[in-house]
């Protein structure tokens, strides 16, 4: 017996005796690491696994058949991340769980006998809420809003030491802009270290010694939700997998940003927290469709600017240009320019393994959640011009019945 089956086989015994209740990441972590014991080998993949959504909804589904579902789900997803031998102990490990020692005999090596579970309240269970099978069981209001948030909860959890440490990375930067920015020439303004900040880490990472560090640098879905490898988030943002994708976002910044009155401090927060909101939708939806792809760069940042000043143009229908030079860019040609680009890269299939549709690869890119925040923004500040004197003449109406008793 392998150790993935024999861990297996102890968590089945454990939740067989258990009383029902939610089973949480923390709490199964605790009891794979124990029932592994001294060894390491598998020390990292248990942890991992304990904080995946889907092992955590096999070890709660009484059907069979979804339960095959669920195994096979988890098992091309960590496909793409452990070596073959490591593969089988997980996959033993998920069999051993599930269909190694069935709930209404008994479990090897013991003998405790798990409680048979009810079809009808399994059946009660996973039915439609708002189905005519129910009509009396039908969730509320305060019942569907703790679903919901216990469901954001348990998709969030996942990425939380990579978001906070993202946010805390933006912060320091922001202070340390501001620190930087009193010391350089005057001349040197936050344009110039942003680009450099971006190219520097490109160069290096050009080289030998260092060329293989830029593909582990890059935010993989891989390493998306493991607490081991969260200083990806911070990496991320610095480097970019492709060559050119690096000088296209380096030159689209030069003529957004160019003369800029910004200063190096609100730069760098700006780009950081622009790219961190671009890049935690993309990556919940790989996740969501276990789509694997690397996600970095400054992608998100430089199509939510375009769309911005694109979006402006369009609600206050004047045209809006950069100076570059001898130039004045026009933004829809910016857009037209990236969006070509971006969706020849983004569009086409990784590989022959990849089954995502376009749509799917689409909303998976930084991009695209880039463009869409641009553009929302643009909105939300002309709403915002809209209502102002809306509300200056709904006061004027307010109070001019009580200025003529006065």
């Amino acid at each position: 017996m392998g150790k993935g089956r024999e861990i297996g086989l102890q968590l089945h015994r454990w939740i067989s005796q258990a009383d029902p209740q939610p089973l949480q990441g923390r709490v199964l972590q605790g009891l794979l690491l124990d029932a592994l014991g001294e060894q390491t080998r598998l020390l990292g993949p248990l942890r991992d696994l304990a904080q995946q959504p889907l092992f955590l909804q096999l070890l709660q589904e009484p059907s069979p058949a979804i339960r095959r579902s669920l195994i096979e789900a988890l098992r091309q997803e960590l496909a793409g991340i452990y070596a073959a031998a490591t593969l089988a102990e997980l996959t033993d490990l998920l069999e051993a769980v599930s269909d190694g020692a069935p709930a209404d005999q008994p479990v090897a090596g013991g003998s405790v006998t798990g409680p048979v579970p009810d079809p009808a309240a399994a059946a009660a269970d996973h039915a439609d809420p708002a189905g005519p099978s129910r009509p009396s069981g039908r969730l509320t209001h305060p019942q569907r809003l703790s679903t919901l948030l216990a469901h954001g909860r348990r998709v969030l959890q996942p990425l939380g030491p990579g978001l906070a440490l993202g946010f805390a990375h933006a912060l320091v930067c922001f202070w340390l802009g501001g620190e930087l920015a009193r010391l350089l020439p005057r001349y040197c303004n936050g344009l110039a270290v942003l680009l450099l900040l971006l190219a520097l880490p490109q160069l290096l990472l050009l080289r030998p010694p260092l060329k293989r560090l830029r593909r582990r640098a890059a935010l993989q879905l891989s390493s998306s939700t493991d607490p081991h490898r969260a200083w990806c988030w911070i990496t991320s943002p610095w480097v970019h997998h492709r060559q050119g994708e690096a000088v296209l976002n380096g030159v689209l910044l030069l003529i957004l940003l160019f003369g800029t009155p910004l200063p190096l401090g609100q730069l760098l927060l700006r780009y950081l927290l622009t790219t961190l909101a671009t890049l935690a939708p993309a990556v919940l939806l790989a996740r969501h469709w276990r789509l694997n792809g690397i996600r970095d760069g400054a992608s998100g940042a430089v199509a939510a600017l375009i769309a911005l000043a694109t979006g402006v143009s369009l609600l206050h229908w004047r045209p809006v240009t950069f100076p570059f030079g001898l130039l004045a860019v026009p933004c829809w040609v910016l857009l037209l320019v990236n969006a070509a680009i971006q969706m020849n890269w983004v569009l086409p299939r990784q590989g022959e393994a990849d089954r995502s549709s376009p749509r799917q690869r689409l909303l998976c890119s930084c991009w695209c959640w880039g463009t869409m925040l641009g553009f929302g923004w643009a909105l939300l500040s002309r709403l915002q011009e809209w209502a102002v004197p809306l509300m200056r003449r709904a006061d004027l109406l307010l109070l001019h019945p009580l200025l003529g008793q006065t």
